[in-house]
C-alpha cells in the first residue's frame, strides 16, 4: 500500500475555568453628615472651663412668649453663674432640692449674632463638678394667648467642660425645645451617664467630642431620649437595658454599641426609630426573659444585629422586627426560644434570603411577609417543632407571605402541621410564594385534614 501524506489533524477541547460568582447584597452608603459648627459670632466656646458647662442663649422664640427665660437649678453644690448680660447669681453652700433660680433676658443686653439673632453666652461654674446634681432645665411656663404653652427653652448650644461628671442627675428635661447641639470637651472622656432630655421636645442632632464619650452606666430610659445625628464616638460600657428604649422618627445616628451593659427588658428596645439606627450590639450576656416585643419594629434602616449569646427563654416578640427593610446581617442564637412555653414572633420585609432552623422551638404564632409576590429575597424555609400549639388567637396562626418559599419546602411545613382534628380549626396562609403554584390537591390535604384552614 502507498503511504499517505495527509496530516493528521488532533481535536483539542478547551475548557475555561469556571467563574465563581459570588452573592451581594446591594446595601445604600451610609451618608456622612457635615460637621455641625457654632455661629462665628458666639466666640470662641472652647474656652469653657474644666469646671464649667456653657450655654448660648438666644431669642429665637415664638413673638407670643416674650423675652427669653432660664430656670436652671444644681442640687448638693455651690455653683455661680455669669448670666451673660452683666448680671450673676451665687448659690449657697448648700442647696435645697426646691430652690430654683430664674433670669429672663432683657432687649440690648447681648450681642447679635451672623443670623441676626440676639444671642448671650450663659456661664455656669461648679465648686465640685463630680458631686453636683446639675438639671440647667432652661424652661419656664408661659402663656400663649389664653392657653399654657409648654416649656421653652431659648438655649441653642450647650458646651460642658471636662469635669463636669455629675454622680446623681443630669437632667435637660424641660423645654429644650430649641437645643441643636452638646458639646463634651476632653479628648475620650468618660461620663457616668448621658443627659437625659425630654421625649421629642429637642432637635438635638448633634453631639460634639474631641474622641470617644465613655458612658459607664446608661440608664435605658435615658437612651430613648438621645437625638443625634450618629454615635460612633460614643461607647457605652455599663449600665441596664430597661423596657422602652425608644426616640422618635426624626432620629438619625448609625451605631449603638451596647454590648458592655446588662439586660433589664428587650421589650420595645429601638420601637419607631425607623429612619435613625443601622446596627446594633445587643449586650453580650445571656438575656433570661421571655419578652421582646416590638423589638426593633418599624427600624427602617437597621442593617445589622449582634443578639447575645443566649436568649432560651423567649416567647413575646410581636412585632419584633416587622418593617425591617433592610435588615441583611443578623443570626438568632444558638437555643432561641428553645425554652419558652411558645413563641410569638412577627418579622417583614427582610433584605435577607434566609431560613429558619428551629426543630425544637414550639411556635404559638408566626408571620413572615416580604414585600414583592414571589421575590427571591425573604424566607425561604421555616422548620419548627411539631408539638407547636399555635394558641395565640389572630387572624392567621401561621402565615408566610411573598417569599421564595420553594414547593418542596412547603410541603415540609404542611407535614410539620400538628393535628386540630376535633379541635378548633387552625389557619395558614402562604399567599405570594414562590411554591405556592406548584402545590397539588392531595399535598393540600396534608393541611386540611389536620383541620387546617390553607389560603393560598
Amino acid at each position: 500500500m502507498g503511504t499517505c501524506d495527509c496530516a493528521v489533524i488532533q481535536e483539542r477541547v478547551i475548557v475555561l475555568e469556571a467563574v465563581a460568582v459570588k452573592e451581594t447584597v446591594s446595601v445604600p452608603a451610609i451618608v456622612q453628615k457635615p460637621r455641625w459648627i457654632p455661629d462665628i459670632e458666639w466666640g470662641d466656646l472652647e474656652e469653657c472651663p474644666k469646671d464649667s458647662i456653657w450655654f448660648v442663649v438666644t431669642d429665637e422664640l415664638p413673638s407670643a412668649i416674650g423675652r427669653p427665660h432660664v430656670q436652671f437649678s444644681s442640687f448638693y453644690d455651690q455653683y455661680f453663674i455669669d448670666w451673660g448680660d452683666g448680671e450673676s447669681y451665687a448659690s449657697p453652700t448648700r442647696i435645697n432640692t426646691l430652690d430654683f433660680i430664674n433670669h429672663t433676658y432683657a432687649k440690648g443686653t447681648g450681642n447679635i449674632d451672623s443670623k441676626g439673632r440676639e444671642f448671650w453666652i450663659m456661664k455656669a461654674k461648679f465648686s465640685n463638678p463630680a458631686q453636683s446634681d446639675i438639671a440647667p432645665n432652661g424652661y419656664v411656663y408661659v402663656k400663649v394667648g389664653v392657653k399654657l404653652a409648654w416649656n421653652i427653652s431659648p438655649i441653642k448650644y450647650v458646651v460642658v467642660g471636662e469635669d463636669i461628671d455629675p454622680d446623681y442627675n443630669f437632667e435637660f428635661n424641660q423645654g429644650w425645645d430649641h437645643l441643636e447641639a452638646i458639646r463634651f470637651k476632653g479628648k475620650d472622656r468618660s461620663i457616668r451617664d448621658f443627659p437625659s432630655f425630654s421625649y421629642g421636645r429637642t432637635p438635638l442632632r448633634h453631639i460634639l467630642t474631641d474622641g470617644t464619650l465613655k458612658i459607664r452606666k446608661l440608664s435605658g430610659y435615658r437612651f430613648r431620649n438621645i437625638i443625634a445625628e450618629n454615635m460612633d464616638n460614643i461607647e457605652v460600657s455599663g449600665g441596664t437595658i430597661g423596657e422602652y428604649i425608644w426616640g422618635n422618627d426624626n432620629m438619625a445616628f448609625g451605631k449603638a454599641d451596647l454590648s458592655k451593659m446588662t439586660f433589664g427588658n428587650l421589650s420595645h428596645c429601638f420601637y419607631g426609630i425607623g429612619r435613625s439606627v443601622e446596627e446594633v450590639i445587643l449586650p453580650q450576656v445571656e438575656y433570661t426573659g421571655n419578652d421582646m416585643t416590638n423589638c426593633f419594629n418599624n427600624c427602617r434602616n437597621l442593617k445589622r444585629i449582634v443578639f447575645p449569646p443566649k436568649m432560651d427563654y423567649i416567647e413575646k416578640a410581636n412585632g419584633a422586627f416587622f418593617g425591617c427593610y433592610s435588615l441583611y446581617d443578623f443570626e438568632f442564637p444558638e437555643g432561641f426560644a428553645t425554652k419558652g412555653n411558645g413563641l410569638r414572633i412577627q418579622m417583614s420585609d427582610f433584605n435577607k434570603t434566609f431560613s429558619l432552623d428551629w426543630p425544637d422551638v414550639k411556635l404559638d404564632w408566626f408571620v413572615y411577609n416580604g414585600i414583592v409576590a414571589e421575590g427571591n429575597v425573604g424566607l425561604q424555609n421555616l422548620i419548627f417543632s411539631k408539638e407547636s400549639k399555635f394558641s395565640y388567637s389572630t387572624a392567621t396562626n401561621l402565615e408566610i407571605t411573598n417569599s421564595p418559599l420553594g414547593h418542596d419546602n412547603i410541603v415540609s411545613i404542611l407535614d410539620r402541621l400538628p393535628d386540630f382534628t376535633g379541635m378548633s380549626p387552625k389557619t395558614i396562609k402562604l399567599t405570594g410564594c414562590v411554591g405556592v403554584s406548584e402545590l397539588t390537591d392531595d399535598e393540600k390535604k396534608i393541611a386540611t385534614d389536620k383541620n387546617w384552614i390553607l389560603t393560598v
